[in-house]
């Protein structure tokens, strides 16, 4: 992954020449695909669990997966925006999840085609960043711009 500061937004180059953009003002974090999705399946009340529990070949079947495709297509002249994620705690639990705000299509487009780690701009985070990566078992990176 590449990430190119342009005035007042970051531009997120991704392999396969995927392209996504953030802008200035926005916290993100990049998690390892493995990383967001088990954050995802724990997610209490998913929009669509079969997608939160989903594989390639169910993902690719979402009605929306073909805009995602169409938006993705049209590369670095226009990158699409990042997903918006939360992370918190269950409270009946403590087992820590993340729920998509905005972005569920073009994150499963991103997890069907391989892509290791998935940048989201920060809607929420309420559980510590030690305990976040103690859960995960990984670091998390961070940009604030």
């Amino acid at each position: 992954m590449k990430i190119n500061f342009i005035e007042d937004k970051i531009i997120f180059s991704l392999p396969k020449k995927l392209f996504m953009e953030s802008s200035k003002n926005n916290g993100i974090i990049i998690l390892h695909r493995e990383d967001f999705l088990k954050l995802w399946k724990n997610e209490p009340n998913p929009i669509n669990k079969e997608l939160n529990e989903g594989n390639p070949e169910i993902w690719k079947k979402d009605s929306k997966y073909k805009e995602a495709e169409r938006g993705f297509s049209y590369g670095y002249k226009n990158p699409v925006p990042l997903g918006k994620i939360v992370i918190n705690k269950n409270k009946e639990n403590n087992i820590l999840y993340a729920a998509l705000d905005d972005g569920i299509t073009r994150t499963i487009f991103l997890l069907s085609n391989n892509i290791i780690y998935i940048p989201f701009q920060i809607v929420e985070i309420n559980v510590s960043i030690k305990e976040l990566e103690t859960y995960l078992n990984n670091e998390i990176f961070f940009l604030n711009y």
